[in-house]
């Protein structure tokens, strides 16, 4: 019999695929067990931020330039925030990742029988968590992204501090070129490789939602038992707040030295946080068929069970006939007329996807959390706060 904490049902998200072994071969990483976080983003700051700073500085550009690189918030959120903070992602992934997955068998959820086939899930995440044919794509995009940025670089206004007006690319300088080949295309890979890990965890979660799953109708978390999914989300809060930052910070500047109105931007966030939304919770929403199916079966089943046992009452106490077979009524497990109303209540709340608000909630936050600060440069910060509690929770 397989075990449930069994290392074959683990998907870590981190350990598998081309990034983490690059990393423990250049000793980033200490072990399959240590992913050095603390160490790795004080690396991380000191090859992406550390030295723009210091050309910029000998080159004249960190303050006294007429754009000078201090105002282009951008570069230091994305050197100082962003990049740390998928890097603690992966940290949390190590964490949760296991229970999650191994919480399939461990509740019984997975059948004895549908063993092997849950074990041939994990493996195809895992095949595809080390697709190097993946990784040489988020690559390949962070190279383009790279030549594009340094092809329309006078429309990169992130970039403008480096470009000396009127002159070409040799003007931009160790500083400039630092930021567009190393510290640049390292978010993008970092963040490529998350993208990436969303789709992993969509194919196993709807690999997943394809077995006969021992879904229970009457679970209080209303989602037949699959509840514990919803842990997973803190995975990716992390790396929306990291793009968040990145985003906020490149408006904010646009903001104070551009003169760009702020509410002209409103539908643009709008628009981010729902494609965050879609992006981050596409795994879960893999799960909708299923829960949709069981749902109805439920509702079907257990109205049955309750129109069966309603006639029984109606017989025994209404009509006063002797039940020969009277099993039903006696059941302990269903108890009088009002426990097994309230099981049905319960069936019928059956949701069709294993999240519930707050889950969704901390997306929310995660995504607008760095845009208050860019709102609040136009708006009164009593009314932006008004707005968005009216947004996230009537």
């Amino acid at each position: 019999m397989d075990k449930p904490d069994d290392e074959s049902f683990d998907i870590n998200l981190v350990r598998q695929g081309p990034l983490f072994h690059y990393q423990r071969r250049f000793w980033l990483i200490k072990s399959d067990h240590d992913l050095s976080i603390g160490r790795r983003i004080g690396i991380a700051v000191l090859i992406t931020w550390v030295p723009i700073i210091l050309f910029a500085l000998l080159q004249g550009k960190l303050f006294d330039h007429t754009d000078p690189l201090m105002r282009h918030f951008g570069v230091h959120s994305r050197c100082l925030i962003a990049i740390p903070l998928l890097i603690v992602a992966e940290g949390l992934a190590q964490t949760f990742m296991p229970m999650i997955v191994g919480e399939f068998v461990k509740s019984g959820l997975v059948r004895q029988e549908q063993i092997p086939a849950f074990r041939q899930a994990t493996e195809n995440a895992k095949r595809l968590l080390s697709s190097t044919l993946a990784f040489a794509v988020i690559v390949g995009v962070a190279v383009l992204v790279a030549v594009f940025a340094i092809t329309h670089i006078r429309e990169i206004h992130e970039a403008n501090w480096a470009m000396e007006q009127g002159k070409d690319l040799a003007s931009l300088g160790l500083a400039g070129w630092w930021f567009l080949l190393v510290s640049r295309p390292i978010f993008s890979i970092l963040l490529g490789a998350w993208l990436w890990r969303v789709v992993c965890l969509f194919v196993f979660f709807h690999s997943v939602s394809k077995l006969d799953l021992d879904l229970a109708p009457t679970h209080a978390d209303k989602v037949g038992g699959l509840g514990f999914l919803e842990e997973a989300v803190v995975i990716f809060v992390p790396v929306v707040l990291a793009s968040s930052t990145v985003l906020a910070s490149n408006w904010a500047h646009n903001v104070i030295y551009h003169g760009v109105d702020v509410m002209s931007l409103k539908h643009l966030a709008i628009f981010y946080v729902l494609l965050v939304l879609g992006i981050f919770l596409s795994p879960w929403l893999a799960f909708m068929p299923k829960l949709k199916k069981f749902r109805r079966q439920s509702n079907f089943h257990y109205g049955a069970l309750m129109t069966k046992y309603g006639q029984l009452v109606d017989r025994r106490w209404i009509k006063g006939e002797t039940l020969q077979n009277d099993e039903l009524l006696s059941a302990p497990e269903i108890g009088p007329v009002a426990d097994i109303t309230s099981l049905f209540k319960v069936v019928e709340e059956i949701r069709t996807i294993p999240l519930r608000k707050k889950a969704v909630v901390q997306l929310v936050v995660a995504a607008l959390l760095p845009l208050i600060p860019v709102f609040a440069i136009g708006m009164p910060i009593k009314e932006l706060l008004k707005q968005l509690m009216e947004t996230l929770f009537v």
